[in-house]
């Protein structure tokens, strides 16, 4: 409209009504543009609140923000899931040890880091078979067979009772027992029988 009046004074009205619509398109990209670098921006560290945008970008600032509210929440929910599922494991007499596809270690209970003499917390991502060296368990482990646990005489802890149990894809869930007060009785009781 601006350029029509401006044109109409020049008597170009149609050439300048053609230039002003295409410098208010320009202007209009180029605000539209900056509006949506803002919420890239805020997407690139969404940590902070949205910015507050007018229009569409606001909206659409709005519903990510709350997509990723809600997949922060059911992380957190997750999270302290696994924390109480864990901690249940933590309060068992048995060792626990959980490992990866390749027998990388991925979580040791204090119980197991007790029985097998490890650091629950720097011998995460070891190959199990690097820090129990115990040959009757190496065997066990790359034999397959998993019915039966095997019985491991460890150096300081007496005697394991060691069980290898799969589950999901090529995980893998190792049990410990101490049994050294049984293996005291039976070798008690087999010296007194004898």
């Amino acid at each position: 409209a601006l350029g029509w009046w401006i044109g109409a004074k020049l008597g170009y009205p149609a050439s300048l009504a053609l230039i002003g619509a295409s410098v208010a398109v320009l202007s209009l990209s180029v605000v539209d543009t900056l509006k949506g670098h803002q919420l890239l921006d805020w997407l690139r560290t969404p940590e902070a609140e949205p910015p507050q945008l007018p229009g569409l970008w606001g909206e659409v600032s709005h519903r990510f923000y709350r997509v990723l509210r809600q997949r922060d929440d059911l992380l957190a929910d997750e999270r302290r899931r696994l924390e109480h599922f864990l901690s249940g494991i933590q309060a068992s007499p048995n060792g626990v040890i959980l490992l990866d596809n390749s027998e990388h270690i991925t979580w040791i209970s204090t119980v197991a880091a007790d029985h097998f003499g490890m650091d629950p917390v720097r011998d995460l991502q070891q190959r199990v078979t690097n820090l129990i060296r115990q040959p009757a368990f190496v065997q066990y482990l790359q034999s397959g067979d998993y019915n039966e646990p095997v019985k491991c005489q460890m150096p300081r802890q007496g005697y394991l009772s060691v069980q290898v149990r799969s589950y999901g894809e090529g995980l893998k869930l190792i049990l410990s027992q101490d049994i050294t007060e049984r293996e005291r009785s039976d070798t008690m009781r087999r010296d007194f029988v004898a």
